[in-house]
């Protein structure tokens, strides 16, 4: 339905709830080869736009509330190997990269946070299209469904019985608190109370 994405010679795979299901069968056939994994997101608006920082609370606990707050819309994947190569693919053999779109679970035209707002404007000029989201975003509980997968973190050794792990590599701390959100869909109890838990489970 959406054409791929050109971007200083990488193909960017435009991904929708039409091609997710064949870009997710693609990514872990990849896995085995290219087992780092880089993650970004992109949020449209926060749930609760209202909500202040409590006074005197730590960095990790404003951390916790943005991210539980945020409706994530775009993840930006990219695999490689252990030399730093990225994957490959078609006639012209092009580096290949995923932005997988996610389906909107709230009505941006209703937000009266001109925080939400100045937001949807600077998205709406680096290209993201709402209304496309909306009709053919992928489903929220699809998409953690299959990130959930066993395959996504971890895959057999072709030499041993042994199983090796994927490494997922993030821009900062709020990709791997996404990650976390992302890896537990619904409950919004994830965080550990502690930033030093935190950054151990990470």
């Amino acid at each position: 339905m959406f054409e791929p994405i050109e971007m200083e010679g990488i193909e960017i795979r435009n991904v929708w709830a039409d091609n997710f299901g064949r870009e997710m069968d693609f990514i872990r056939l990849l896995i085995h080869t290219y087992p780092y994994v880089a993650l970004a997101t992109t949020v449209g608006s926060e749930k609760h736009p209202e909500k202040l920082k409590k006074l005197g609370s730590t960095h990790y606990q404003n951390m916790c509330d943005d991210i539980l707050d945020s409706e994530i819309i775009q993840v930006g994947l990219c695999m490689f190997n252990a030399d730093g190569e990225l994957p490959s693919h078609g006639i012209q053999n092009r580096h290949i990269a995923w932005e997988f779109n996610i389906g909107l679970r709230f009505d941006i035209d209703s937000r009266r946070s001109p925080d939400d707002e100045a937001l949807v404007q600077i998205l709406i000029k680096e290209g993201v299209e709402f209304g496309r989201l909306r009709r053919y975003g992928i489903a929220w509980s699809d998409f953690c469904s299959a990130f959930q997968s066993e395959n996504m973190w971890e895959f057999p050794s072709a030499n041993t019985n042994e199983y090796m792990a994927v490494t997922w590599v993030g821009f900062g701390v709020y990709d791997f608190g996404m990650l976390l959100k992302l890896m537990h869909e619904s409950d919004d109890e994830f965080f550990p109370a502690t930033e030093r838990i935190f950054i151990r489970r990470m």
